[in-house]
């Protein structure tokens, strides 16, 4: 009998914007796992909004892996909560998992959240949730 060799986890893209918690801060997505990136490093550029991949996933998810300061897998998800920003209000993604404590980053661009808001449901749509 042949053996099956498991599906190659594929990057869906991210979001690497100033309206993301602070500056220098990305969340990027593969099909299996979240993740959020702060430091000077941006995988495929700096301040653009959404960033769809446009190379290989054998190069950007190993990056993602030794460089992210928060990964969750999908599994692992409760709930993720997207508040717009308003502008009197910063908005914010609450990551909820299962178990232990939730994860917030401030969004606060516009275009931020639209991009974000694109990518989450690109990600786990099932666990999306908006609150404005």
């Amino acid at each position: 009998m042949a053996e099956t060799q498991p599906e190659e986890e594929r990057f869906l893209g991210g979001v690497a914007a100033t309206g993301i918690d602070r500056l220098n801060f990305g969340i990027y997505a593969t099909d299996r796992r979240l993740f959020g990136v702060r430091s000077r490093w941006y995988p495929l550029g700096g301040d653009k909004g959404m960033i769809f991949p446009d190379y290989s996933s054998k190069k950007t998810i190993p990056e993602l892996e030794r460089k992210h300061n928060f990964v969750f897998r999908k599994d692992e998800i409760a709930q993720l909560e997207l508040i717009k920003p308003s502008f009197f209000s910063t908005g914010y993604l609450w990551i909820r998992p299962k178990e232990g404590k939730p994860v917030r980053v401030r969004v606060t661009g516009f275009n931020a959240f639209g991009a974000l808001k694109t990518l989450l449901d690109a990600f786990f749509p099932e666990v999306v949730k908006q609150a404005n």
